[in-house]
């Protein structure tokens, strides 16, 4: 039997050619035999009481077999006709702006609650947070299940013979050397776990041991992937594998673990020193708010707050605060009859320091009132109070 890719020959039943590698071609077995290793073969015999994750990692899942779902789905949306693709557009549109209204919304609420830089700090870090440890595992383990399982071996290699070949010459950066474990098979050590090369069927493959102690099943699949490919580089240089790229993509795992620390720490930080600030650093949002309420216009009144006067005089009172260019504002606004007719008012005040403040602006229907007639509008609604 020879190779049909290099000419090479090959010994009987070799499931891979010697020489460049090729998968050799097994002739179709009769109906009602299982032709896939997948159906009888598990990647790593020490998974009985694993997690989701260790279970679907054990099982040898073909890429060839399993073609990806979201090219299915984009074959399937290619298929439809012009009004579907135009329906599925506008639901995918929807659903995009449903999300970036809800991102609208909690940015939004930070702003009030803080100021603009810190409810992006918390925003991002929030995000970044939520992303590694509910998406990142996921979207690897993905990775690790459509990753082919098969290690390309030359065809008479046994787990001895891989030792021997492996042993002090693997160079996988984080290899801590090879061994052989309870029964006989090749055990490569790894930095997260060890991982088990498995010989049935013709076929080797490598299967991983989760470690649930230290949780860091992303770092064990990542590196299960790396492995896999330095040891088919190791025997087939010419074969299409980037073993580079999967350990940079380790690495970068490593590092986001750091960066998740750090950008807790941050985020912690950043909320506690706002809400000290919110408490000793002087006037924020809500306190300049109730200061400007609780307090009096002494040219107009010594004994009745600004509040009391207004939720008096006006119907739907709302106050709230800003802060532009550097400079807090505090505004209200209700509706009153005046000059009998109902009128919009808004009443703005300007804070000077942490004790003093002054009525910036007096708007009635929009229109901003001038000096003398701000002065008649507020001698009004002061009057009010006293004739009730």
């Amino acid at each position: 039997m020879f190779c049909t890719q290099c000419g090479n020959k090959l010994i009987d039943d070799a499931a891979f050619c010697s020489k460049c590698g090729t998968k050799i071609l097994i002739p179709t077995k009769p109906v009602g035999e299982d032709v896939s290793p997948a159906a009888s073969h598990s990647a790593s015999p020490a998974t009985e009481d694993a997690s989701i994750i260790e279970v679907i990692a054990s099982i040898d899942f073909s890429a060839e077999l399993k073609p990806s779902i979201w090219k299915e789905r984009f074959e399937t949306f290619k298929g439809l006709p012009t009004s579907g693709k135009i329906l599925w557009s506008i639901l995918a549109l929807l659903c995009l702006g449903a999300i970036g209204f809800v991102v609208f919304i909690i940015v939004a609420l930070l702003r009030i609650l803080f100021s603009s830089i810190v409810s992006f700090i918390v925003v991002i870090t929030l995000g970044y947070v939520l992303y590694h440890i509910f998406a990142a595992k996921y979207i690897t383990a993905y990775k690790y299940i459509k990753d082919s399982k098969v290690l390309h071996l030359p065809s008479a290699m046994d787990s001895e013979s891989l030792l021997h070949a492996l042993n002090g010459k693997l160079n996988y950066p984080y290899s801590r050397g090879v061994r052989f474990g309870a029964d006989g098979e090749c055990i490569i050590e790894g930095r997260y776990s060890t991982y088990s090369v498995a010989f049935k069927d013709g076929q080797a493959t490598l299967g991983c041991v989760f470690n649930k102690k230290d949780r860091k099943d992303r770092a064990i699949m990542l590196e299960a992937i790396a492995i896999r490919h330095y040891v088919n580089k190791f025997f087939n240089p010419s074969l299409p594998y980037d073993a580079i790229k999967y350990f940079n993509a380790l690495k970068f795992a490593e590092r986001q673990r750091a960066i998740v620390s750090a950008a807790i720490s941050i985020a912690v930080t950043v909320v506690i020193g706002a809400l000290i600030w919110n408490e000793f650093g002087g006037v924020t949002l809500d306190r300049t708010v109730s200061s400007v309420r609780d307090s009096r216009l002494t040219q107009f009144s010594t004994t009745a707050t600004i509040g009391e006067v207004f939720s008096n005089y006006f119907e739907n009172p709302s106050w709230s605060s800003r802060t532009n260019d550097g400079i807090r504002f505090v505004d209200f606004t209700g509706t009153a009859f005046y000059r009998d007719q109902r009128a919009s008012f808004r009443v703005v005040f300007r804070i000077l320091d942490s004790e003093m403040f002054r009525v910036d602006m007096v708007e009635i229907n929009g229109v901003r009132q001038g000096a003398l007639m701000e002065n008649v509008v507020l001698t009004d609604i002061f009057n009010e109070w006293y004739r009730r």
